[in-house]
């Protein structure tokens, strides 16, 4: 009954993402990139608002921005997942 949205906004030009770097050069650096590729915390959330309003049908769904991504692919291995799980709970 429960539907679950994987949801990736790519990079989101926020204080905590841009401060994220102890070295001055890094932060210079994620400045520049965020400038050229970032979105604003508002641009990044009107996705998520709409998956809110308009819910997907199926058990789990991902999405980048607002492009679906396909659950077959490699990444969503369900064994490499209840591994991974595995070898944290043994942590």
């Amino acid at each position: 009954r429960i539907h679950y949205v994987l949801f990736n906004p790519w990079a989101v030009r926020s204080n905590e993402a841009l401060n994220s770097f102890d070295s001055p050069l890094m932060k210079l650096l994620a400045r520049a990139i965020y400038a050229i590729v970032g979105v604003s915390v508002e641009e990044a959330i009107a996705p998520i608002t709409h998956l809110i309003d308009n819910p997907p049908h199926t058990a789990l769904s991902a999405f980048i921005k607002t492009k679906p991504v396909d659950l077959t692919m490699n990444t969503f291995d369900r064994g490499k997942a209840v591994r991974l799980d595995d070898i944290t709970k043994s942590c």
